[in-house]
């Protein structure tokens, strides 16, 4: 398998983790609207695992690999709000060097509107962390 492929691999637990952290996070939430933006954020990003699941069902001896829903611990809000927002960033540069070496245009695409996605959670997570003080 070429690197692009473990990429996106990596790429579909990480959409995962995330809809699990954003979950919990939602949890924990100190008001009912943060709660309800958290659990939005939660399933786009299993929105966005799905998708990469499709892609990856798509390639002959490729599939998404096993996921084990890992627990998240326990978390205060504004150090979950600074890790969201860590790899909310991270995310965004990876999805822009996947889209980068696409083997198709088509799939190219795909990343670039995850790509987007996942800069707009980066400004929601900025935006609650300044209005939370943190």
């Amino acid at each position: 398998m070429n690197e692009y492929f473990e990429r996106l691999q990596a790429a579909y637990i990480d959409e995962l983790e995330a809809y699990t952290f954003y979950s919990y996070l939602a949890t924990i939430a100190p008001s009912v609207e943060l709660s309800q933006i958290l659990n939005n954020i939660a399933r786009d990003e299993y929105g966005h695992a799905r998708t990469i699941a499709a892609i990856l069902s798509g390639v002959p001896g490729i599939a998404p690999p096993p996921w084990g829903n890992t627990p998240t611990g326990t978390i205060t809000w504004e150090e979950g709000l600074m890790r969201a927002l860590d790899g909310e960033l991270g995310d965004t540069a990876e999805y822009a060097e996947l889209a980068r070496i696409a083997p198709t245009t088509e799939q190219r695409l795909i990343l670039m509107t995850l790509l987007g996605d996942e800069y707009g959670h980066a400004r929601t997570f900025s935006a609650i962390l300044s209005t939370t003080h943190c």
